[in-house]
């Protein structure tokens, strides 16, 4: 039997079901266009295949471009992680030697380092004169650094004047 009479007898049937791959809805092979594809095909199935090949040249250049998109942003995201980390890096050592420079406004002798949650106190005088003119709560910041929550709930409660001293 040739393929042509196979579609003529799968047409003729009337009870063979399909199921449509696109929408999962069910139809008879008869309510289908059938075709034999080793032959020249039918117009409607030309323009079918080529407007599926439209959309998948379409989605394809999205994909491409959304690749290049994230390519750059991946080597953006690098590049920012590396200089923050450099900057990260020079802040840690340049908040341990800061007490060290000439403008520092305290005498490194009265510092104490903590670095967290903030990086000094300092006793005003007391290496000097052997008694505290003021407490400083110092903490160094570089570039763009700000401070972090905890360091600004510090911040508040010195301004607030909630700073008690407790012998335990």
């Amino acid at each position: 039997m040739d393929r042509k009479h196979v579609i003529q007898e799968l047409k003729s049937s009337g009870q063979l079901v399909a199921r449509c791959p696109r929408c999962d809805s069910e139809f008879t092979i008869a309510q289908a266009r059938m075709f034999d594809g080793t032959s020249q095909l039918p117009e409607d199935a030309v323009r079918i295949i080529e407007g599926r090949e439209r959309e998948v040249e379409a989605r394809s250049s999205q994909i491409r471009e959304g690749l290049e998109k994230l390519g750059r942003r991946e080597k953006t995201a690098t590049e920012g992680a590396e200089k923050k980390a450099m900057v990260v890096g020079l802040g840690l050592v340049l908040e341990k030697i800061v007490t060290c420079w000439k403008d520092f406004p305290h005498q490194p002798q009265d510092c104490r380092a903590l670095y967290d949650p903030i990086d000094y106190i300092a006793f005003d005088g007391l290496t000097e004169s052997g008694k505290i003119n003021q407490i400083a709560f110092l903490d160094v910041k570089t570039g763009e650094a700000t401070l972090k929550k905890r360091q600004r709930l510090l911040r508040d409660a010195v301004k607030a004047g909630q700073v008690d001293y407790k012998e335990v």
